[in-house]
């Protein structure tokens, strides 16, 4: 199923300067968070030095753990549990991200708290979207990658559209996309050695 979707002048509620850290070796890509400013840093992921993608959302300033993600192994297609943590009951909230076999465009599949998002993103766009499944595709969050980002360190733009979706649900898709990217691009570059 192919989700559709209407953009109507959306505003929205929260938005991010993304930037991933330059080096980037045994350990999954780790990230700043700041605010639309580019100054204040909201959160940081930083990662494991493990085979696999096993992440920590820390919120900025109190430096707590409010997010944890752990890729699988698998065979072809990238699938993750994580979990966030509810700042109201303080309790952890599990969910998974699952990519879905496409040809020429990224689909993932993220449920979390009864929620099941999509992650799209065209081949030929430097936009990925997030669309509420259970709502007819509404367009909860997007993030687009800098075209500076082609030369050198990855930087993201990401806006939120959704209030009642926390923010490490998208930082999470994000990040593993960013991940499936990576991965992707270390193979082709030791296939040609």
């Amino acid at each position: 199923m192919t989700a559709t979707h209407i953009i109507l002048g959306l505003t929205p509620t929260r938005e991010y300067a993304v930037r991933r850290d330059i080096l980037v070796g045994v350990k999954a890509p780790e990230f700043s968070i700041f605010d639309k400013s580019g100054k204040n840093l909201q959160y940081r992921i930083e990662s494991k030095y493990l085979g696999l993608q096993k992440i920590e959302l820390v919120s900025y300033p109190s430096k707590q753990v409010v997010g944890r993600l752990n890729s699988k192994v698998t065979w072809f297609l990238y699938e993750a549990t994580f979990e966030i943590l509810n700042s109201q009951t303080q309790q952890w909230i599990t969910g998974s991200i699952n990519q879905k076999l496409q040809i020429l465009n990224h689909r993932s599949v993220i449920e979390w708290n009864g929620r099941r998002i999509l992650m799209e993103h065209n081949i030929a766009s430097l936009t990925t979207r997030f669309l509420d499944d259970q709502r007819g595709g509404q367009l909860v969050a997007e993030y687009k990658v800098s075209l500076a980002s082609m030369f050198w360190a990855t930087k993201y733009s990401l806006q939120i559209f959704s209030s009642d979706l926390p923010d490490a649900l998208f930082i999470f898709g994000l990040s593993a996309r960013d991940y499936i990217i990576t991965k992707n691009s270390q193979k082709k570059i030791n296939q040609n050695i």
